[in-house]
């Protein structure tokens, strides 16, 4: 059984990513499936690095996320 869509109502909000191996993912969430969040316009931070690194596109294993928080909700309103 597929677990349900959860970061539906975040489409569109740029958000942080905390995983659970210390990376950090910052990025405008567009679009997600069964197993994986997809962003775009992301900086990814990895551990160990003092660094950023760009990237127009970035998937994210969901089942390693450890914390979600919304940095700038989309126009049109706050997340809810």
């Amino acid at each position: 059984m597929k677990p349900k869509l959860q970061f539906e109502k975040y489409f569109g909000a740029k958000v942080s990513i905390k995983m659970d191996d210390g990376s950090v993912f910052v990025g405008t969430v567009e679009n997600e499936d069964w197993a994986f969040l997809y962003l775009t316009d992301c900086h990814i931070k990895i551990p160990r690095s003092r660094k950023f690194t760009n990237r127009p596109a970035a998937v994210v294993r969901k089942l390693f996320i450890q914390n979600l928080v919304v940095i700038e909700y989309p126009k049109g309103g706050e997340v809810t």
